[in-house]
């Protein structure tokens, strides 16, 4: 038999059946897969470094520091047009789920301030505990 017609009836590795995908291809599809797994593996060691940094691989992975700019002092209230949007927000959730306005509330007063203070987070809370009990802190 010639060298050629060996070669396609070669039986030892993939590189000759037909029908079987390239070698190199194989390769480069297998060096994605150990990238892809690679990078996963390192973003899942970063966060837990973060919570570890955090206080505990219990604590939160952000913690807010006070600055001029951001703390509880910082003045924020929703103006009358959207203390009335606030109500309607509110009151388009059924009784006993009014909780579950706290995103669109937030971002009302994003949209008001611009970006979300603490205080603004905080006038939220207010508003939703007037309206129906607060936030459940558990």
């Amino acid at each position: 038999p010639r060298a050629a017609d060996s070669a396609i009836d070669c039986r030892c590795c993939a590189c000759a059946r037909p029908g079987r995908a390239e070698p190199a291809a194989a390769m480069l599809l297998s060096g994605l897969f150990r990238s892809a797994v690679s990078h996963s593996v390192r973003q899942i060691r970063y966060v837990k470094r973060t919570a570890q940094c955090a206080g505990g691989s219990d604590a939160a992975s952000f913690i807010h520091r006070d600055t001029p700019d951001n703390n509880d002092e910082t003045p924020f209230d929703f103006t009358p047009e959207n203390y009335k949007r606030l109500e309607v927000i509110i009151d388009s959730y059924p009784e006993g789920h009014q909780s579950a306005a706290v995103i669109p509330v937030l971002d009302l007063a994003q949209r008001q301030n611009g970006w979300l203070p603490l205080s603004a987070m905080n006038k939220v809370n207010k508003a939703r505990s007037d309206v129906c009990g607060g936030i459940s802190t558990k």
